[in-house]
């Protein structure tokens, strides 16, 4: 008969999960920087995609869209209004949350889009995530 072989022990155990911990900890501590890199950037693009979508909106229904841009504590609520009588399926007079980002300098920001596609006023949106700022200048999201 051949000799059974001894399992791990529980001490051996314990060292095997903390040191699968530790290095899952270091590794979590590197990729903080990375992860807000992508947090700004994809929430950056969603907000200029809102507007241009704005836009669009604007020129295809030939009504002035205003977009609204207010902070909270989740990150920016969006919503879009119009005077016309539009139903366009969720896309009018409904909010949403683009998250993480916060407005530098102003808790609320609104770009008036007429029918044309024109945005009315200089409107220019700082926002920030933690250290990283960025900056959209609406009129130059003109095509």
């Amino acid at each position: 008969m051949g000799r059974r072989r001894k399992a791990f022990t529980l001490i051996e155990l314990f060292l095997s999960i903390g040191l699968i911990a530790l290095i899952g900890s270091l590794v979590l501590l590197r990729a903080k920087p990375m992860l807000d890199h992508y947090r700004m950037n994809h929430s950056y693009e969603k907000l200029k995609r809102e507007i241009a979508l704005s836009k669009y909106l604007a020129q295809t229904a030939t009504a002035d869209i205003e977009f609204q841009i207010e902070q909270h504590k989740k990150g920016l609520i969006c919503k879009r209004k119009t005077d016309e009588p539009l139903s366009l399926g969720g896309t009018i007079n409904t909010s949403f949350v683009i998250p993480y980002l916060q407005l530098e300098g102003s808790e609320k920001e609104t770009v008036l889009i007429t029918s044309s596609g024109w945005i009315e006023n200089d409107v220019i949106i700082n926002i920030c995530l933690g250290k990283q700022r960025k900056t959209i200048d609406a009129r130059a999201l003109l095509d």
